[in-house]
């Protein structure tokens, strides 16, 4: 990961460390995919550990760009804050 800094004046001119860049390699995002476990639920888009495998190659780069963005921004996108918990019966 590489990140670059840069100082800004809050409204009380108080500096403030800000990201202005940041790049996250695409290796590190497709080693997580690879490393998620099989056993796990998907979570509310439904999205399955399978697909997630299959369709690796495809959505590494986007993913990638979408997390470094986040970062970048220093914002959590409010879907990636929901769950879903279902019991076992």
């Amino acid at each position: 990961m590489v990140v670059h800094e840069r100082q800004c004046m809050s409204n009380d001119n108080t500096p403030v460390q800000t990201i202005s860049s940041f790049s996250i390699p695409e290796k590190l995002v497709s080693r997580k995919i690879k490393a998620l476990k099989p056993n796990k639920a998907s979570g509310p888009d439904w999205i399955t550990f399978k697909l997630l495998r299959l369709d690796e190659p495809a959505i590494v780069s986007p993913l990638t760009k979408l997390y470094a963005r986040s970062i970048t921004k220093g914002e959590v996108y409010n879907q990636w804050k929901k769950s879903s918990l279902k019991p076992c019966v």
